[in-house]
């Protein structure tokens, strides 16, 4: 497989860093994280639809994600909840669709 490099914030980042990252990440964080090639926010309905979950599981799902580090509460309201990438994972959204 071809190197595949980016540039981010401080340096460049190699295909190999970028693997490590996702392979931190189980399934359904990878199934989700395709969200983000679409879209800057997403909710907790929209990985229920994706995952085939209920709304509070995937609430769960993504508590348990904000805890991991992966996401961050972008919009802290109850009723439209937003969940946005990390910092770290933000910097290789762009390559998802390259692989």
């Amino acid at each position: 497989m071809a190197k595949v490099a980016m540039i981010y914030s401080g340096g460049i980042a190699s295909h190999a860093t970028f693997m490590v990252c996702l392979c931190q990440l189980d399934r359904r964080a990878r199934i989700v994280l395709g969200l983000f090639a679409r879209r800057d926010q997403i909710s907790a309905h929209d990985v229920a639809n994706v995952l085939g979950l209920s709304d509070r599981q995937a609430r769960n799902l993504l508590n348990d994600w904000v805890e991991a580090g992966w996401l961050e509460v972008s919009d802290r309201s109850r009723k439209t909840r937003a969940y946005r990438q990390s910092e770290k994972y933000r910097q290789y959204i762009g390559n998802i669709s390259a692989q």
